[in-house]
């Protein structure tokens, strides 16, 4: 789905994050699953009223294969881990969101500086270290 011409610019900050986390290695094994999304299939997928994803600001994606094997689940904690100390050290500067979904996926965004879990508070985030 492409969103409407006023709402493309809204991605530069999170794409640029987004490209630093792949140029550092950070995610090295990751499929994107949602950016965009207009209302109905923002409620379709469960997505917040508020959702980033409806202003073009989001990315969701998840890391390792779909169907993880016992042996993936090493390599993406230690993605996740990777994923919070980047949020840690650079987050605030960067206004960026940092969420973890019940499904697995993770969500980033450029919108605030926030982490939350699949209970969607920071209690339940991958970050509480």
């Amino acid at each position: 789905m492409i969103p409407n011409r006023e709402l493309w610019n809204n991605q530069i900050a999170t794409l640029r994050v987004f490209k630093y986390l792949v140029a550092a290695k950070v995610l090295t094994d990751f499929e994107v699953t949602s950016v965009y999304r207009d209302l109905s299939l923002n409620q379709c997928a469960g997505g917040a009223n508020s959702s980033r994803h409806l202003f073009n600001s989001a990315i969701d994606f998840r890391i390792g294969p779909e169907v993880p094997q016992a042996e993936d689940y090493a390599f993406i904690e230690n993605s996740k881990f990777k994923l919070c100390q980047f949020w840690v050290q650079y987050g605030q500067s960067l206004n960026m969101g940092l969420g973890l979904y019940a499904s697995g996926q993770i969500h980033i965004d450029t919108q605030g500086y926030r982490t939350w879990g699949p209970d969607h508070s920071r209690h339940s985030s991958m970050c509480n270290f």
